[in-house]
């Protein structure tokens, strides 16, 4: 018997930037590995001048660009499988209605985009789309996704802490939209262990220190919500030997990523704003809830670096996420 994990993230890029190192690690265990992407990313920010005429402020036509971009990173996240096991991948809008939910005026949900006020912090912006992720209807949303997990009833949920990382407003309704499913699904199936993505602020900074790099954060400014310091993870997924798997997942995504090195100690990356961040195969989780004492899942080696999220039952979270930091 496998471990089964079902990922939640809001646009093409959130699952390999967050998890993929975890991805890969997984199918090479033989794990099976499930993606519900919330939006096509229609509002990002484009790298490079090939694409640049596709942004929702000129042709709006971004959306196949990334969904060719997740299909081909997810591609390459599935090599790391012996047996070709590929990423099953869903569209949130896509998956069926939930019993007695009325339809939906659009056909999709899309990206959001984003506001900075003032202090850095991320908000919906005030001329939101009515079909924006957003401020979608959050029982519709999470019945569709309810369905996904009463199907497959994987053991694990990773998505983000209630900030969404960084604020984004897909991100903190791809975390809401998940806990609300989890809810609804629980008379059916109770998943045992439910993590957000989440970072070592301590390594961070070390990191920016020896780089010195005037274009990064300050070592010792403030951080994204999603780093926190290394004695409030509850877990950290060593990964490290499928890192080059990850980097080419990224770099499968080029209007997304830049990915800057591959070298041990300098791995880094940019996204569009260029601001480069460390390149890891380590990848850090808070526990959204307490481990029910009823968890079980199937017997998994010690050295495989998914075991680090099954955390025993009655586990508590470690550290509490402040969600009065979203926008």
């Amino acid at each position: 018997m496998t471990l089964r994990l079902l990922l939640v993230h809001a646009h093409p890029d959130d699952e390999t930037l967050n998890h993929g190192a975890t991805v890969a690690a997984a199918l090479a265990a033989g794990h099976e590995v499930d993606l519900v992407t919330c939006t096509r990313g229609e509002e990002g920010e484009v790298i490079g001048a090939e694409h640049a005429h596709r942004v929702s402020s000129r042709d709006d036509s971004l959306a196949p660009v990334r969904e060719a971009e997740l299909a081909a990173a997810l591609a390459v996240l599935a090599s790391a499988s012996p047996d070709g096991a590929p990423v099953a991948h869903h569209w949130l809008d896509a998956l069926p209605p939930g019993p007695g939910q009325p339809p939906r005026p659009w056909a999709r949900y899309r990206d959001s985009g984003m506001v900075v006020r003032p202090g850095g912090r991320a908000a919906v912006p005030p001329d939101v789309r009515p079909d924006a992720f957003a401020v979608a209807d959050l029982d519709e949303a999470a019945a569709r996704l309810a369905g996904l997990l009463t199907a497959r009833r994987p053991h694990v949920v990773l998505t983000y802490g209630p900030h969404g990382g960084y604020g984004h407003p897909d991100h903190v309704m791809a975390h809401r939209v998940t806990l609300r499913a989890l809810a609804l699904a629980e008379e059916t199936w109770c998943v045992p262990w439910v993590h957000g993505a989440a970072g070592d602020a301590d390594v961070l900074r070390a990191w920016l220190r020896e780089r010195d790099d005037p274009a990064a954060w300050p070592p010792d400014g403030p951080l994204p919500q999603m780093f926190v310091p290394a004695a409030q993870l509850d877990a950290t997924v060593r990964a490290e030997p499928w890192l080059a798997v990850k980097a080419a997942a990224l770099a499968a995504l080029p209007t997304q990523v830049t990915v800057r090195s591959v070298e041990p100690g300098q791995a880094a990356f940019t996204l569009s704003n260029d601001v480069p961040q460390p390149l890891t195969g380590a990848e850090g989780a808070q526990l959204l809830r307490p481990v029910p004492a009823a968890a079980e899942a199937p017997p998994v080696p010690a050295d495989d670096p998914l075991a680090a999220l099954l955390l025993p039952p009655g586990h508590r979270p470690r550290g509490a996420t402040d969600p009065g930091h979203v926008g």
